[in-house]
């Protein structure tokens, strides 16, 4: 069982490198938190999957992935929709839960506004917040302005075995 998360990677320690990022995550399940620059926010991704590339667009689909804004007394949490429908009648976009690959990170998707819940750029600096059909959510921050990142971290569950 999992009992601790551990932190994998973060941007002070392990530079603004994706790659480092996918070296660096395993296990699960992982939580990805990003600060913008000059704030007390903090926006986050939870899945039960781990957090990996393999050379191609890695998509995942969780039912318990949920991204997140913790904002003082204005926290907000949106859970992915699927659990609320029946799989097969759920669109493209509202199965695109997350997407790693080499050139960004991006949290759900709006086939009609074109948009991610979270979309990271590759350079690991720079992130847009906007509306997705995935987690029927609104823009978690700057309503889908583009803000620079201070910092990222990924936390993964690591098991603790009793060896008593």
């Amino acid at each position: 069982s999992i009992n601790r998360f551990v932190k994998k990677f973060s941007t002070e320690n392990d530079g603004y490198r994706l790659e480092s990022l996918y070296s660096s995550v395993q296990g699960s399940p992982c939580i990805l938190l990003l600060r913008p620059v000059n704030t007390n926010i903090t926006i986050g991704f939870f899945t039960s999957t781990e957090i990996k590339y393999i050379g191609q667009n890695q998509v995942i689909e969780d039912p318990d992935a949920f991204i997140f804004i913790l904002d003082g007394d204005n926290n907000q949490i949106y859970r992915w929709i699927g659990k609320s429908k029946e799989y097969n009648t759920l669109t493209s976009t509202e199965r695109q839960i997350a997407v790693f690959n080499n050139d960004f990170i991006r949290f759900g998707a709006s086939h009609s506004k074109g948009t991610n819940a979270i979309f990271i750029d590759g350079d690991l600096k720079s992130c847009v917040c906007s509306y997705s059909d995935t987690y029927n959510n609104a823009p978690l921050y700057l309503n889908g302005n583009l803000f620079i990142i201070e910092s990222i971290e990924v936390l993964c569950g690591v098991p603790i075995y009793n060896t008593s």
